[in-house]
């Protein structure tokens, strides 16, 4: 026996050391006589984000090519693709049609989130230039009347030019986006350290700024236009933590009396000063999607009422008007709803098209004449197709992952559960080939991250490739993930503990199904899923096998302390110590919820990943992790990444890390 063992080790270690070569030219699934390559679950999407202009004519979206993320500009008519592709290390993100030639798009890296804000004309895509850079810009709207000139939010520009540094945060403009560049792209690092280069970079954003709006009131949260895309809402946070809204009339912010603790804002209603709100809270009932009056906070018409779930999605805005005409949202499986006969009709005869798998209209030309689609399962990533309706054609733009076969995935079921406290929740189950009662397979929980989130039906890589290696894997949908926060008390909005426990709940649900083997169990999460991960093997010692935690947080205490640098510059600090504590004052709250204080409860293997340049997580959280490990004998790997941030971005990193999760798990259970 001894031997066995040591033999089934040496394989395993061989194994982990034989890396998988990354091989990004083949976009033909593997032939089914062979496994699929680790890389194939992670590979990034050939094509996402799409949109298309308002004549109809093009489309804008997100390509990969190796790690890098670019522009594509489609021609569909003459099926030609124009492709901008030389900014370094910086990724392509958010394309969006200005006008019909024009598109706009931002420049954005682990390092350097929403560094610049690039625009380029069909036709010369490589011309690209950029309109503001270092600012944190957001674009808030493309106003209908003056599309020339969109609404930013330029969150927080930091330029070092020698003896000062600018750091408006804040302010909203209007932006000169079709106003050619006096600078091109400039090398972050150099922008920071010469003078003359950072100047350069101050005046060309000014430029490009056609008109300045007031900042709100305090540290800004958000900015909000009207349908027409003018300045409408702004939302802070003061210091205890409590958000208050302010709409913008006569060029000064007025107060509102909207309670952010009652309802939330999702975008703007159809008529001036109208808001489309989810809420408010009502005991026992979902919240719904509704109009609002901004000035008096009065509820009006209801748009969605649920029976089972909370409004999470997204509004869906007619191409011409931008009027309302729909929405999507998450139900057990995505679901779309729609306010207009003609929208109705077009979902069913695209339903029927693709029979068999689920279809979301993405968007249309301004005549709704030409139609961007989605189609989709759980077993197959999205393929996006045009639809020329007055020539009746379908063309077949991209997979996102043509090196998928559906046929080899696995299908996603839904396990509803039950809490100790008789709350009822979601859990998503994917199950490998050949499991069953009789042939019980090894069992992998993995919660999501967040909290305030949830899991969805659909296509998902990672858990694909858990169940291609045989494993059963649980997404548990635990109280206040998104959809679900009406099902329990509002005091436990914040309760992590609770959430805990309803993975722990979600767990043993499953292992009553007897589909999976109760012996061989193992927890997985990133972020706060990397907690929950963490927390289970230390308060369920006899549930899990072994555990693994990407990019978490174990000790509360710290996080609230950190968050504390930026209190000036994001309402994050007042947001956490309002909810989970004061580390002056709340000190027994926030031992009991921070796993780092019952490492010495943990008896099963551990393995921890992070990468160094983490800004949402600190690496320090896994460092204290992984020191709390060794003081208690707690078996563990580790594995840290230099140049990478709250999770792998780089696929070689990403692969990398779930092989040896696949090594780990295996060796444990």
């Amino acid at each position: 026996m001894m031997i066995r063992l040591a033999l089934a080790s040496a394989v395993l270690l061989a194994a982990s050391l034989q890396a998988e070569k990354i091989d990004l030219g083949r976009t033909e699934p593997v032939p089914s006589s062979q496994p699929i390559p680790v890389q194939d679950f992670f590979r990034p999407a050939q094509l996402w984000d799409p949109r298309i202009n308002e004549a109809g004519t093009h489309i804008a979206a997100l390509i990969s090519r190796e790690d890098k993320t670019e522009l594509l500009i489609w021609d569909i008519a003459h099926r030609r693709a124009e492709v901008a592709n030389a900014y370094g290390d910086l990724d392509v993100a958010n394309p969006q049609w200005l006008d019909d030639r024009h598109v706009e798009f931002g420049l954005t890296s682990e390092k350097y989130f929403n560094f610049a804000t690039m625009v380029a004309m069909v036709g010369d895509v490589q011309e690209a230039y950029p309109i503001f850079q270092f600012c944190g810009s957001v674009n808030l709207w493309v106003p209908l009347a003056d599309r020339a000139h969109p609404l930013y939010w330029l969150s927080a520009e930091l330029i070092n030019t020698g003896d000062r540094i600018f750091n408006r945060q804040g302010p909203v403009v209007s932006g000169e986006a079709l106003r050619p560049a006096s600078v091109g792209i400039v090398n972050p690092d150099q922008a920071g350290n010469d003078w003359t280069t950072a100047v350069k970079v101050v005046q060309n954003n000014d430029e490009h700024i056609y008109r300045r709006y007031p900042p709100v009131p305090g540290v800004a949260a958000g900015y909000l236009a009207d349908r027409e895309g003018r300045l409408a809402i702004g939302v802070n946070a003061d210091e205890s933590g409590i958000a208050h809204v302010f709409r913008f009339s006569d060029g000064a912010w007025i107060p509102c009396p909207i309670d952010l603790d009652r309802v939330e804002i999702l975008g703007p209603g159809d008529d001036p000063g109208q808001l489309v709100v989810l809420g408010p809270r009502t005991p026992g009932q979902p919240r719904a999607l509704r109009f609002m009056d901004a000035a008096t906070g009065a509820l009006g018409d209801v748009l969605i009422q649920d029976d089972q779930y909370d409004f999470d999605g997204t509004l869906y805005r007619d191409a011409a008007s931008h009027r309302i005409v729909g929405a999507v949202y998450d139900r057990e499986v995505p679901t779309q709803v729609w306010f207009s006969e003609g929208y109705r009709r077009l979902q069913k005869m695209l339903e029927a098209f693709f029979s068999g798998r689920r279809v979301r209209i993405v968007e249309t030309d301004a005549r709704a004449s030409v139609i961007l689609v989605s189609v989709y399962s759980d077993r197959q990533p999205p393929w996006y197709y045009s639809i020329d309706l007055a020539h009746h054609q379908v063309g077949l733009i991209q997979k996102s992952a043509p090196w998928i076969d559906p046929q080899r995935m696995s299908p996603m079921r839904i396990l509803r559960f039950r809490t100790r406290d008789g709350v009822s929740l979601d859990a998503y189950l994917t199950l490998p080939p050949g499991a069953s009662a009789a042939h019980p397979v090894p069992l992998i929980v993995y919660p999501h991250g967040g909290p305030f989130y949830r899991d969805t039906w659909g296509f998902h890589g990672d858990v694909q490739f858990l169940a291609s290696r045989g494993y059963a894997v649980l997404q548990p949908n635990y109280r206040n993930s998104v959809g679900y926060e009406w099902r329990a008390p509002d005091a436990d909005r914040w309760d992590f503990a609770k959430m805990s426990d309803d993975v722990t709940d979600a767990a043993r649900a499953m292992l009553a199904t007897g589909l999976v083997d109760p012996k061989r169990v193992a927890i997985v999460g990133g972020s706060f899923g990397g907690f929950l991960a963490v927390s289970g093997v230390a308060h369920e010692p006899s549930l899990y096998r072994c555990a693994v935690t990407i990019a978490g947080v174990f000790n509360w205490t710290q996080m609230v302390k950190d968050a504390k640098w930026n209190q000036f510059d994001s309402p994050q600090y007042v947001a956490l110590k309002r909810h989970l504590g004061d580390p002056k004052g709340d000190r027994t709250r926030l031992t009991a919820m921070s796993p780092i204080n019952f490492v010495s409860q943990i008896k099963v293997p551990v393995f921890v990943y992070h990468g160094e340049d983490d800004h949402n997580v600190p690496i320090a959280q896994s460092r204290e992790l992984v020191s709390a490990l060794i003081k208690y004998g707690v078996p563990h790997e580790t594995m840290f990444v230099s140049g990478e941030g709250h999770g792998p971005r780089h696929l070689d990193n990403e692969v990398e890390m779930w092989e040896r999760i696949e090594t780990f798990l295996s060796q444990h259970l």
